[in-house]
């Protein structure tokens, strides 16, 4: 029991110090430790649900048929011996 929230609390530390990229026993918060704002985080649901899903799903399907596309050129079409 001691050891394992001496290693959750070992880890959130080393987290911190990590993602930070600068000593943890300094006193000034970093950007880590600042709370999201319900305005930052639903500008952030609109830029995923507007932008990044449609592009990321139509680069996929567009991928997808350029590899079957180019399979078809170098192996010819389905069925064919």
């Amino acid at each position: 029991m001691v050891f394992e929230m001496y290693a959750v609390q070992f880890c959130s530390v080393y987290l911190r110090f990590i993602l930070a990229g600068r000593s943890v026993m300094t006193e000034e918060p970093s950007e880590i430790d600042k709370p999201i704002s319900r305005e930052e985080e639903r500008n952030a649901f609109w830029f995923i649900a507007i932008f990044f899903f449609p592009i990321l799903s139509s680069v996929l399907v567009g991928g997808y048929g350029f590899i079957i596309w180019i399979s078809q050129i170098l192996l010819g079409p389905p069925g064919a011996s």
